[in-house]
């Protein structure tokens, strides 16, 4: 018996060679199935559901396929594009002003993105960035025209994915103007807090005109509509001046109001009685009964006796007075403070006393001051606030707390800083006539 032969070389009788047809079936069932794998997203094409399988599929094999790692940008604004793209995997963010503003619509997988610009002709309107790993395949919009749109099916699809869309886009432009119309109304609040809040305090830098013997100036800057800091300055008779300078931790609105809440308790106490200690614990105290969103507030609260230039005072966790004698450098006036005000009900504060001469100077601020900061987060300094103001000229009480804010502000170069700058300075002249 003849041995058989194998493979593509396996003849007829006659000699002839023979392809296998076995094998080759099996080959091209193969390469079938591996295209049918690789083409198997076309089911998941929204624009495509309709259409000849067998068509579309000879058509985007032939089209190029873009992988795009998270954060890439598959379009931009004003960028020329004549291409529809088809999301096979990944997601992709569609953002209207930059890379990081809000996410206005979702491409995902099945999805196409680009369909406007090969309509209109018109460059894109906006960001296509992949949050994930993402791949697309590209179809010129010479083949999409003459090859796809022709199917009135694809038509009908693209109007479908349109009309989605454009419903889509007017829920998010809907939304966009209520949180539009939201943050106009916010910003009408904040503008009416900002002219309550400015109103409560004394008007003008110059403080208790009425009392020649003492040139005091005030200055605030707030680094939001409205703030935490605050100062106050009065009297209730001839001869006694009560100035308190003080910061409300947090910031905004809660920080407004709880500083109108303090300012109001406080001016109140002051009034009752002429015991600084007490007028403190009683404060103190009415403060905490209230205070269910736990915060507090540093101060230094000070009465000055004109007679004969006594100074009364109480620190309430607030950073230390500075004192010039006779234009004399500045210096602490002590490092102790007592306990911020708002927190434990039944603190007892104790006041302090000094003595103010015909030329002495007093320097209040807050903590914004000393801690704003340059390029390298770098803080101004307490050292350098006592060597600016000691190395001052002049003794006038504007121009010193022009001064700070001018170095302040100079130090930090346009840097955002994250706290008001309260500065309150205090020149007292001479004593009045005792009775």
């Amino acid at each position: 018996m003849p041995h058989s032969k194998r493979g593509p070389e396996r003849r007829r009788g006659n000699g002839a060679a023979v392809t296998d047809t076995v094998g080759t079936n099996e080959h091209e069932e193969r390469r079938v199935n591996s295209d049918r794998r690789r083409t198997g997203y076309i089911s998941d094409l929204e624009l495509c559901r309709g259409l000849p399988y067998d068509q579309i599929e000879n058509i985007l094999e032939r089209c190029p396929v873009q992988t795009l790692e998270p954060g890439e940008a598959l379009l931009e604004p004003g960028q020329a594009n004549h291409h529809l793209y088809f999301l096979l995997s990944g997601r992709l963010d569609v953002r209207l002003k930059s890379n990081d503003s809000p996410v206005a619509d979702v491409i995902e997988a099945g999805d196409c993105v680009g369909e406007m610009s090969i309509i209109d002709g018109q460059p894109t309107s906006a960001y296509v960035v992949a949050t994930e790993l993402s791949t697309v395949i590209a179809v010129h919009e010479s083949v999409f025209w003459s090859k796809i749109a022709i199917n009135p099916k694809a038509v009908r699809n693209l109007t479908r994915v349109l009309v989605e869309r454009m419903r889509k886009r007017n829920a998010a432009t809907l939304r966009a103007l209520e949180h539009e119309m939201r943050l106009q109304q916010l910003e009408k609040e904040l503008l009416a807090a900002h002219e309550i809040q400015i109103g409560m305090l004394p008007q003008g830098s110059k403080l208790l005109t009425e009392m020649p013997s003492l040139d005091v100036h005030a200055r605030m800057d707030v680094v939001t509509s409205v703030g935490g800091d605050f100062y106050d300055a009065f009297s209730l008779d001839d001869s006694n001046a009560y100035i308190t300078v003080g910061d409300v931790s947090g910031k905004g609105m809660p920080a407004a109001l709880f500083m109108v809440r303090t300012l109001t308790l406080l001016r109140a106490e002051l009034a009752k009685s002429g015991d600084l200690a007490a007028c403190m614990v009683r404060f103190n105290k009415m403060l905490c009964d209230t205070n269910i969103s736990h915060m507090f507030v540093t101060l230094i609260v000070l009465r000055i006796d004109l007679t004969d230039g006594t100074v009364e005072y109480v620190n309430a966790g607030h950073p230390p007075m500075l004192l010039s004698r006779n234009n004399a450098p500045f210096v602490e006036v002590d490092e102790s403070a007592g306990l911020i005000a708002g927190v434990i009900d039944d603190h007892a504060y104790q006041s302090r006393a000094l003595h103010l001469d015909s030329g002495d100077r007093l320097l209040i601020y807050t903590d914004g001051v000393t801690e704003a900061r340059d390029h390298f987060k770098r803080f101004y300094s307490q050292d350098r606030l006592i060597d600016l103001v000691s190395q001052s000229e002049s003794s006038d009480a504007q121009q010193l707390v022009s001064t700070i804010f001018e170095d302040a502000h100079g130090y930090s170069a346009g840097i955002p800083q994250s706290d008001d700058i309260t500065v309150v300075a205090i020149g007292y002249r001479d004593h009045i006539s005792g009775t």
